[in-house]
């Protein structure tokens, strides 16, 4: 979990993204996310709001929702690029930058991405790597498939990188093969031809 301190403090060195934010816990049921305020209508978000409505919650000022003693899982931004690289420029400047872990997902053809705010060293690529350790085998059985900077530790862990047909175009100067696009089955496409070698 990110402690709740921390959280606090991101949220008070970015007010300017307030409205970009959610804090997310780990609960049952109801306020899992919790925003200073919801848009339902949000042309990007929307959708997930609708389809979520149970589980978000409003608290205004957002920070508010973190006085108690239980540390949420992270703090989210999402919204357009240009913004939600503004807001990682801001939280890498801090002077605690190195009590959290910043995530960049970014889709710019839909001029959308979100930033994840983590409890420090957290990652895809540890967390896939404690997953293989608690079930006893090595990386080099595991293969691992993404499309965006939060997945780059992920893949550098998996003995079978494989990218998405649609994946930014960053990740393909790493080498690592390439599936089909979402659209097109990509994950099926990589599991048959990496996985169960039907090549």
């Amino acid at each position: 979990m990110l402690p709740a301190e921390t959280a606090r403090q991101v949220l008070a060195a970015t007010p300017e993204f307030r409205g970009s934010a959610a804090v997310i816990f780990d609960r049952p049921g109801a306020r899992q996310v919790i925003m200073e305020r919801v848009d339902w209508e949000d042309p990007f978000r929307g959708g997930y709001f609708r389809r979520n409505r149970e589980y978000i919650a409003e608290v205004a000022p957002l920070g508010d929702c973190l006085t108690g003693s239980e540390d949420p899982i992270q703090v989210m931004y999402a919204g357009n690029c240009a913004p939600m690289r503004a807001a990682m420029k801001s939280l890498e400047a801090l002077s605690r930058a190195r009590d959290f872990t910043l995530a960049l997902t970014e889709y710019e053809d839909r001029d959308f991405s979100i930033l994840d705010v983590l409890r420090r060293d957290v990652t895809k690529g540890k967390a896939l790597a404690e997953w293989t350790r608690q079930r006893g085998f090595g990386r080099e059985n595991v293969l691992a498939i993404g499309d965006n900077w939060n997945d780059r530790q992920m893949l550098e862990y998996a003995g079978s990188p494989v990218l998405m047909g649609n994946c930014i175009a960053e990740l393909k100067e790493c080498g690592w093969p390439i599936t089909l696009s979402n659209d097109e089955d990509g994950v099926a496409a990589a599991i048959r031809n990496y996985a169960f070698d039907e090549n």
